[in-house]
């Protein structure tokens, strides 16, 4: 009762003109009523509370870790980079995600895939930033992250691949994939499990380890499906070939017949014998 008191007796010393949360001596604020009080600092308190970043596991300097993961559609990809990175408390980026924000972004401006001069002036404007949901950090272009659903639709499955091959896109995004480990590591984590397209070969050639997974066609149409995307993996493959090829020093694993613990039981071994 008696904290109470105190705490009801200090509200309401707040509410007769000392400085909010947030606000400075000279900038004084006025409640008019308690409840008017109350709703400020709890929606202060949420804001603090959704811009503040998740802690990994802490690193040292030198010590940060880079897994980059690359391979087709399908071929499960997304599914071992966040288990990698929930094993070893890293972050984890899906880089798949990236080009759809953009399809979807461009898409929404009325810019098709095929206008290079519209996409390249589009992207000049933009600013993207990173967010983080949980271990995973996601590409925001306006401050709030896309839903799930809304990158996964049919529209978005059906353009994203023709987005894509604009390289002035896959240079931008390059270019912003390239200073996620620095956001990662300033968010706390001594680690990131990133995936997708060129990871291996162009954005991160000189991670700590690269994988490589591979799947029959079949398998990874199969996959698909059981993931709610209706997408074909034969057209896929012919649009993302230029950027399907495996280099050497890389992991190369086909999970055709490999379940998700027995991929990740390989990766988990390279981990402990190529990393320190």
């Amino acid at each position: 009762m008696r904290r109470g008191f105190l705490f009801l007796w200090w509200l309401c010393f707040l509410s007769q003109g000392v400085p909010g949360h947030g606000q400075s001596l000279e900038g004084f604020v006025k409640f008019n009523s308690f409840q008017e009080l109350w709703d400020a600092h709890q929606r202060e308190f949420l804001e603090e509370k959704m811009q503040a970043t998740p802690q990994g596991m802490p690193s040292k300097e030198g010590e940060f870790v880079l897994i980059a993961i690359d391979g087709g559609a399908g071929s499960g990809k997304t599914s071992t980079a966040r288990t990698i990175a929930e094993r070893n408390n890293f972050a984890f980026v899906s880089t798949g995600e990236h080009y759809r924000v953009l399809a979807r972004h461009l898409a929404e401006e009325n810019i098709s895939p095929e206008n290079v001069k519209a996409i390249q002036l589009a992207l000049g404007e933009l600013r993207p930033t990173t967010q983080f949901i949980g271990n995973q950090a996601h590409m925001s272009l306006d401050g709030s992250i896309v839903p799930w659903e809304e990158l996964h639709n049919g529209a978005i499955n059906t353009i994203v691949a023709d987005y894509a091959q604009n390289p002035f896109l896959r240079e931008f995004l390059h270019d912003y994939q390239q200073q996620l480990p620095r956001a990662v590591q300033s968010a706390g984590y001594g680690g990131l499990v990133i995936e997708g397209r060129d990871m291996t070969s162009v954005v991160f050639p000189e991670a700590d380890l690269r994988v490589f997974l591979d799947a029959d066609p079949h398998a990874r149409q199969h996959r698909r499906q059981m993931e709610g995307i209706a997408d074909d993996i034969h057209a896929r493959d012919a649009k993302d070939c230029r950027q399907l090829q495996q280099r050497d020093g890389v992991l190369c694993i086909d999970s055709t017949e490999l379940t998700l613990p027995e991929v990740i039981s390989i990766i988990q071994k390279q981990i402990r014998i190529c990393l320190p």
